[in-house]
């Protein structure tokens, strides 16, 4: 379960860092679903649930980041292309919106 809110910053490649407690409970490959005008990331053992079309798959890699597609960055509204983002915990899934 995922809660609690953090501000994050992606690097130039567009990855985004993160903390070991997340990277468990994520899973190895996890998954990137747009939704309205924001992502979620869900843990791969979730991915049963959504239609293959709909999710990006993802790999957390040695150094605990996560790339993120720059066609999903660019197809937020309100500049999640910028590398300021807002990570939160909403139980099931991390939403990832534009930070400050």
């Amino acid at each position: 379960m995922f809660w609690g809110t953090r501000n994050r910053r992606l690097d130039a490649k567009k990855r985004l860092s993160l903390s070991r407690k997340i990277r468990i409970e994520l899973g190895d490959e996890p998954f990137i679903v747009k939704y309205r005008n924001y992502l979620r990331i869900y843990p791969e053992k979730t991915e049963k649930k959504f239609k293959p079309s709909g999710i990006w798959k993802t790999i957390i890699d040695k150094q605990g980041r996560i790339l993120i597609p720059t066609r999903l960055l660019k197809s937020i509204p309100y500049g999640l292309e910028t590398n300021n983002i807002i990570l939160s915990g909403e139980g099931d899934y991390i939403k990832i919106q534009p930070g400050r």
